[in-house]
């Protein structure tokens, strides 16, 4: 150790001192009380301090004491005076960017320096900074494990959780505990009918989120990761972009395992309508396989597609009603989709969901619901027809049950018995009109639009209440009917739109 002629204790006092100071490098606060300590004992001051620098630039202590580094002097103006001081020296702690600080002793007397005063404290000020370097390299090195370790931690429990199939919920329930911050899904719409609202959220990434990551498969965007709170660093984004990969395998299996199941579902409701008897094994055998009861009384609902523009939106819809949850099968059959639901409880929530889906598509659909019975394949055909009388009344819900005595035309193999028996309740009037110069059919309309009130009945055909007496005295004499009777306008209304229906369809019931 280079420096003046010391007396050997004294150098090995010095020497022992720097050790002291390489030993407490990775205590910052213990460091700098070891350095303040022997640069007062080797010196002899009756005060020694260590002052860093703030990280605002400023220093923290050594404001008090304005004396240039590495200088000694005397308080000019009594600013020591309260602390019995009277001479002190301060030497620069270096560091790679200039001084961090400086290593202070001071003494309440004049005393005369030591010949060796400045050479200790510029070795004290040396080993200090090389030891506060150290420190904040051992720092920097320990907070860099710390996050690695952290990061191949997450990647090792998210790929785990791939491997024991948590799911969507379980990868970013994972990130959000690495990330310690909220972590949602912002999903594209054809992925988000697979994804569980829980991890989702409606609104697209803003500024006010942390950090972003695509979810997308190679060929596939599915959506972002978006992680809300302070900026990500390096390693957090990293976390992030993993996720974001897991989620989008996984959001890809679980769509894939969602369509297969359907698939499967629609086949077995397809065999079912086809007339195969749920007893036989391959019935039995799928039923089981997707956990479905076949032995229970079935409604079921239909919309109609007669537009293949529409078709994409309606399987759209159904896919989404079927993504939802609940036991309910589908299938496309005879240019509509056709739903089943078991106990026909949930029957009346979907059909105004899917409205409601398909009302978002500015589409006014055509939607049957047959009757809950054991016979599927009759609650089937029930919804169809009913489907198609509504989209023959422009659209709406319409329920195969309002159709009163009408109702068992639904079920009918072909529109034959339905053009009888519209012809039998309507035939006579439509013959009258076919030969008078006034038709009555018009009147009967109104009448039952207007549900028998006879003013407002008047007043829409724009004719004196006793000619609607006369023309609604002829129309009961022609049907053999009282159209007082509610039950009997029901008739008639629906004969009507029966009667539409099957011109609609190319099927002429009436002749003249």
């Amino acid at each position: 150790m280079p420096g003046p002629e010391l007396d050997p204790a004294y150098r090995t006092a010095v020497a022992g001192a720097l050790r002291e100071i390489q030993s407490t490098e990775h205590d910052r606060a213990a460091l700098l009380d070891v350095v303040a300590r022997h640069a007062a004992g080797l010196t002899g001051a009756d005060l020694g301090l260590v002052a860093l620098r703030a990280p605002s630039g400023t220093e923290e202590v050594i404001a008090a004491f304005p004396v240039d580094g590495g200088m000694e002097g005397v308080d000019p103006d009594g600013a020591l005076d309260a602390a019995g001081l009277a001479r002190i020296r301060r030497v620069a702690v270096g560091g790679e960017g200039g001084p961090v600080g400086s290593v202070c002793v001071a003494w309440r007397s004049h005393a005369a320096p030591r010949p060796h005063e400045a050479w200790v404290l510029e070795a004290l000020a040396k080993h200090a900074a090389i030891a506060l370097e150290h420190g904040e390299l051992r720092d920097t090195v320990r907070v860099r494990v710390e996050m690695l370790t952290r990061y191949f931690t997450a990647f090792r429990e998210m790929t785990a959780a791939t491997v024991e199939d948590l799911g969507v919920v379980g990868l970013v329930g994972l990130v959000e505990r690495f990330l310690e911050r909220t972590v949602r899904i912002a999903p594209s719409a054809d992925i988000a009918p697979y994804l569980p609202a829980v991890v989702c959220r409606d609104a697209d990434p803003g500024p006010a989120d942390a950090g972003t990551w695509p979810i997308e498969t190679d060929t596939k965007y599915l959506g972002q990761l978006v992680a809300s709170g302070a900026r990500l660093g390096a390693l957090e984004e990293g976390i992030l972009r993993y996720g974001a990969r897991l989620i989008a395998i996984e959001a890809h299996r679980l769509r894939s395992a969602r369509e297969a199941q359907f698939r499967l579902r629609a086949e077995l409701l397809s065999e079912v309508l086809a007339g195969r008897p749920i007893e036989s094994e391959p019935i039995r055998h799928l039923a089981a396989r997707l956990d479905v009861r076949l032995d229970v009384p079935y409604a079921a609902l239909a919309v109609w597609v007669d537009d293949p523009r529409r078709r994409l939106d309606a399987l759209s819809a159904v896919r989404e009603l079927e993504t939802s949850g609940g036991s309910m099968l589908a299938v496309e059959r005879e240019r509509s989709l056709v739903i089943a639901v078991p106990d026909g409880a949930e029957v009346e929530e979907i059909a105004a969901r899917l409205l409601a889906v398909l009302a978002r598509q500015e589409w006014r659909p055509s939607i049957g619901v047959g009757r809950t019975t054991a016979d599927l394949a009759a609650a089937a055909r029930e919804a169809i027809a009913a489907a198609r009388l509504a989209a023959a009344a422009d659209g709406g819900l319409l329920h195969a049950a309002e159709l009163g005595p009408l109702a068992f035309l639904l079920d009918a193999p072909d529109l034959a018995s339905a053009s009888e028996s519209v012809l039998r309740i309507l035939g006579p009037l439509e013959a009258h009109d076919a030969r008078a110069r006034v038709p009555l059919t018009p009147t009967l309309r109104a009448m039952i639009e207007g549900d028998g009130h006879h003013p407002t009945v008047a007043k829409r055909c724009g004719i004196h209440a006793s000619t609607l007496k006369y023309r609604l005295g002829r129309i009961e004499h022609l049907l053999g009917v009282r159209l007082a009777d509610r039950r009997v306008r029901i008739e008639l209304a629906l004969a009507i739109r029966l009667r539409t229906l099957l011109e609609d369809l190319g099927r002429r019931p009436l002749v003249g």
